[in-house]
């Protein structure tokens, strides 16, 4: 279909293209990031098995708030509604597999662990793949390996068990949550399960809506802002002759929209998390593992635009929650990379240009030296 010159024109200005900072405080590869709710704080984790937490995250200088180091792998990291606390998901480890697999909740205010447990009380280790919180900010859910969804307070103690699927035919075999996304304001939950179901669940109720039946495992999965829309990112497999794609759902209507695919958009092996930005969600984008980063517009699926900064595999995109201009990617060359809009850059020259005139004056500070007797 031919595309709209004064649409595509239109939405090239809300897409986040310029590079405002590189930040490379991982060591290793970095794997995920995300803002949080209140857009004080931002969270990364990476291969060098650290948590950071930054804060200052809209000046020319986001600064480490809080580092917390594990021993082992972090497969994901969330942050509570409120902000206050995140949620560290040490799943399995492929490196070290005899590591227990374990959560652990961060109190943001000190950089403290207040809470390190397994996924359930049994005698086995259990991992899972899939963590979130509850609209209370009090209670969080994991979906570990045995097949079922569990909701737990801040002391550790499980509130709720359900299982995923009653209608099992071989109870033997673990309906295993390969990837979960929470609505907000909801307490409701999107799960994509080792079956290649794509399932809706109130956890308050138990109600369960099927979405949709996949081919293979999801990578990964976003919900727009409001709650509309729904992408999955789905790796592709030469072997089949199936090409990486981003299916988008809305979930109101519980309708297939579209699929996204680009001939430079790469995902086969590792994560790719994809993000809706535009002020009215209009613009989807996700990174590549050939570390490009790719922006679509949703009602015609045609690419836009697309941008190449980071190296390598550039895994996880966030838009933050109240700047639709602010972007956040990472990538396997250690960077972070922080990207707004021609809009939002003219915005923030002024504050810009006074945190520069500040940090001036400070580096001049009293010369070591007194200039008439010298050093």
């Amino acid at each position: 279909m031919a595309f709209d010159t004064n649409r595509l024109a239109a939405l090239k200005e809300f897409i986040p293209s310029e590079v405002r900072l590189r930040l490379s405080y991982h060591l290793d590869e970095c794997w995920f990031v995300e803002f949080s709710p209140d857009g004080k704080w931002m969270a990364s984790t990476g291969l060098d098995q650290s948590v950071i937490i930054w804060q200052d995250v809209l000046s020319l200088e986001p600064t480490v708030w809080k580092t917390v180091q594990y021993s082992r792998s972090i497969t994901h990291a969330h942050w509570s509604p409120d902000s206050k606390h995140l949620l560290v998901n040490l799943g399995f480890d492929p490196v070290t597999p005899t590591y227990t697999p374990e959560m652990s909740v961060i109190d943001v205010a000190t950089g403290e662990t207040i809470l390190t447990r397994k996924h359930h009380n049994g005698t086995r280790d259990i991992h899972a793949l899939a963590v979130g919180w509850m609209d209370d900010s009090q209670h969080f859910v994991s979906a570990p390996s045995s097949g079922e969804i569990y909701i737990w307070n801040l002391k550790g103690e499980i509130i709720r068990k359900m299982e995923i699927d009653s209608e099992v035919v071989d109870k033997e075999s673990n309906v295993i949550v390969e990837a979960m996304v929470m609505v907000r304001g909801q307490n409701t939950a999107i799960v994509a399960d080792g079956q290649y179901k794509i399932r809706v669940i109130n956890l308050e109720t138990g109600e369960c809506r099927f979405l949709d039946r996949m081919v293979t495992v999801p990578s990964a999965m976003t919900l727009s802002r409001d709650g509309q829309y729904l992408a999955i990112a789905m790796r592709g497999a030469e072997e089949v002759c199936r090409v990486a794609q981003v299916l988008v759902y809305n979930l109101k209507t519980l309708t297939f929209l579209r699929a996204l695919e680009a001939d430079t958009y790469l995902n086969a092996n590792f994560v790719i998390r994809p993000s809706f930005c535009g002020p009215h969600n209009e613009i989807l984008a996700a990174g590549s593992e050939n570390g490009m980063v790719h922006f679509w517009d949703l009602e015609t699926g045609e690419v836009i635009m697309t941008r190449e900064e980071h190296s390598k595999h550039c895994g996880w995109t966030d838009m933050h929650a109240h700047l639709p201009g602010l972007m956040a990617t990472c990538s396997d060359d250690n960077h972070i990379i922080l990207w707004t809009t021609k809009d939002l850059s003219r915005a923030l020259q002024d504050e810009d240009d006074k945190w520069m005139e500040s940090s001036r004056k400070k580096s001049v500070g009293q010369l070591p030296f007194n200039l008439k007797k010298g050093w």
